[in-house]
């Protein structure tokens, strides 16, 4: 849930990376960031972190992605890891990292949302889409 400044400041270094100007509705952007400071979009996808006293996180959104062409979402991926107040569930191998049994925000493994595994996911896409 990141409001105005945060959003507007990711964005002006996302073009500053680029070699591009600074106008935030330039269209050549890779990335069209929007802020969330109410939760409302948050709360609509299911993409809001359930409040986790322990480690002092209320009122915030899960580590996410999200591809979005012409109104459609094409794309979505979620880095988080099991919660204490999660059912201990044997069908969710977390096995690949010995601490992720309280990682709810992604921050152990946040590889399902950084760049190389969203620009492999958008490729398999494009190509699926190109058949």
């Amino acid at each position: 849930l990141w409001n105005r400044q945060v959003v507007e400041a990711w964005s002006r270094r996302q073009q500053d990376s680029n070699n591009s100007n600074n106008n935030s509705n330039n269209n050549n952007n890779l990335v069209t960031f929007f802020g969330d400071p109410s939760g409302e979009f948050t709360r609509a996808c299911g993409m809001e972190l359930p409040d986790i006293p322990h480690l002092g996180l209320y009122g915030r959104s899960k580590r996410f992605v999200m591809y979005v062409r012409d109104g459609i979402v094409k794309y979505v991926a979620v880095s988080e890891g099991k919660t204490d107040d999660h059912d201990d569930d044997s069908n969710n191998d977390n096995s690949n990292s010995n601490s992720n049994n309280d990682d709810p925000t992604g921050e152990l493994d946040p590889t399902a949302t950084c760049a190389p595994a969203v620009l492999e996911a958008l490729a398999k896409l494009r190509a699926e889409e190109s058949k």
